[in-house]
Formats: structure tokens, sequence, C-alpha cells
């Protein structure tokens, strides 16, 4: 009988501890494996940002940085509806590429979450957005269909941050009135002092 070899353990995360450095480490695809393809596509936005969006992954049409598509457009609507200037927001999404197949990204799912929570950290938002249920599912560990429009508070680094969740933002396009009226009552809780 030949006795089975262990796998090697994985390499410990070492990130990035500014937010330039970790922006420039997620376009060159340098923070770790994460099943997903094309290109990777960048977060946008500064240190500091009263609000974070974060999606699952990029959309198909995004461009130089997350969110700049079609679900970025819809993004800057509500968010300037809202009272947010563009430079208020921060873009971000979990996964740094394109994901066609979860089963692909799913070993990868809880270093990405590691690096969330620390791309988070870097932030610094006030606030923050998590736009669909996977992608809070992840995140903030409970499941967000059971109280969709309640206001969650993600304890982070020593600090508090009021968090709601969304519809994944490209799901909003089939029933854009209705869609927009819940992501504007969801955002509204952000706003409440």
């Amino acid at each position: 009988m030949v006795p089975a070899i262990a796998a090697p353990a994985p390499a410990p995360l070492v990130l990035p501890d500014t937010l330039e450095a970790f922006q420039a480490a997620w376009r060159d695809g340098a923070l770790a494996s994460d099943g997903g393809h094309g290109d990777h596509i960048g977060p946008m936005g500064a240190q500091g940002a009263k609000l974070m969006i974060i999606t699952g992954a990029p959309e198909r049409d995004d461009g130089a940085h997350v969110l700049s598509g079609q679900a970025g457009r819809l993004l800057d609507n509500i968010a300037r509806t809202c009272g947010f200037a563009p430079d208020a927001v921060y873009r971000a999404s979990l996964f740094p590429r394109l994901v066609l197949d979860n089963q692909a990204a799913l070993p990868h799912l809880a270093a990405w979450v590691k690096i969330a929570h620390h791309h988070i950290g870097l932030v610094g938002p006030e606030m923050l957005v998590v736009a669909g249920e996977n992608t809070a599912r992840a995140l903030l560990k409970h499941d967000p269909s059971q109280n969709p429009s309640d206001l969650h508070f993600l304890n982070h680094g020593g600090r508090t941050v009021k968090t709601v969740v969304t519809r994944k933002l490209s799901l909003m396009f089939h029933r854009i009135a209705q869609e927009k009226n819940l992501a504007w009552q969801q955002w509204q809780q952000l706003l409440v002092e």
C-alpha cells in the first residue's frame, strides 16, 4: 500500500498594507487565484470614501474598473438620488474577474472573503452596500433573504460600518421601477443617523 501524499498547505495570504499597492496587486492578478475568466477588473475610488459598494464580480460590460458598464450607470443614478457625489462612492467586487462558472470560483471563495474584508479595512468607508445575495452570504455570514430590507452592521477593525444588502445591480434592469424603489428604500436606511 502506497501512503497518500498530502497536498501542500496553501501559502498564507500576504496582502498589501496600502490601498494603492492593493489596487495595483489586484489589477496585476497578484493577490490570489480566483477561478475567473478574462482580465482583472480593478476597483475604483479613494480611501475614506463615504460609501463602498461590493458586487460579486465584474459584469461582462465593465471596462477599466468594476461597475463601469450599465450596472455602474444604474449605481450612479441611485447614488446621486441618495445624495452621494460620484467621488464619494468606492466601487469594488468580491472576485477580480468575470465568474462564468461558480464551481470554478468556489474553491477560492474563502481567500477572497478575507481579501474583501482587508479591502474594506483599507478603504475605511462609513457605509457599505453589498450587491447580491450570494455576495452578502459570503461577506456577512448570513442569509439576507431572511430580512432583505434590514440595516446590518459590519464590525471591522474596531469600527462599525452600516451595511445594506441589495439585489445584484444587473438583475434590476428587468423590473427597473420596482427594483429602483426597493434599492432606494434600502439605501435610505444608510442615511438615517
